[in-house]
């Protein structure tokens, strides 16, 4: 989407619903999946915000895949970092486990999530008492030297440019498109469909 339509539910509400709804489709990829490869699949859910660090902990010990969804990607971010989540993702992907981002679950896989300020559709005062800095920024890095920028539509081409020459020279910022996904193998930032991203460097 282009624009967001300001909503008339609280953020907590929002929250409940997007966890409600998470939950639902969880069920549903697990079946599809237990049927696709003939053997049982269980999906997990977390809430940073809500679970504490055992629970998260023991979660992700066991996962082969951590996807992590959308949302305001400062309050994602803050409460991946406070809970302790973030550390762990980083160390199961240096294990060898699959990290899927989508919407801001791509952005904090990146260097920082910088690039949540460039629409200005999340709020960073979501979080209260919050100063965001160089550091309290800086994101997981999964892809080292990359920034990504979910959502990507040519009217943010303009935006995107500006942004860029304001980076170091070596970072590179992944324009994903909602048309498809891109993967990052490495150094190397992919397209997986026909017209998924642009990496600008």
């Amino acid at each position: 989407p282009s624009s967001r339509a300001p909503s008339s539910r609280s953020p907590g509400e929002l929250r409940r619903r997007r966890w409600a709804d998470a939950r639902k489709k969880a069920r549903l990829l697990e079946a599809e999946l237990s049927a696709l490869i003939d053997s049982h699949v269980e999906i997990d859910c977390l809430c940073c915000a809500r679970d504490d660090g055992d629970r998260v902990r023991t979660s992700l010990q066991g996962a082969s895949c951590v996807w992590v969804t959308g949302g305001n990607t400062f309050y994602l971010w803050h409460h991946m970092r406070s809970s302790g989540c973030a550390d762990l993702v980083q160390q199961r992907v240096a294990e060898g486990v699959l990290y899927v981002g989508q919407s801001a679950g791509s952005i904090v896989a990146g260097e920082s999530i910088e690039t949540a300020f460039w629409k200005g559709w999340d709020d960073p005062d979501v979080v209260p008492g919050v100063e965001w800095s160089a550091e309290t920024l800086d994101a997981m890095s999964l892809a080292p030297d990359h920034l990504f920028f979910p959502h990507y539509s040519p009217e943010f081409e303009p935006l995107v440019q500006r942004e860029r020459v304001k980076l170091p020279p070596t970072t590179a910022v992944v324009a994903l498109a909602d048309a498809g996904p891109a993967y990052v193998v490495g150094d190397l930032a992919s397209e997986a469909s026909a017209e998924p991203c642009a990496s600008q460097k």
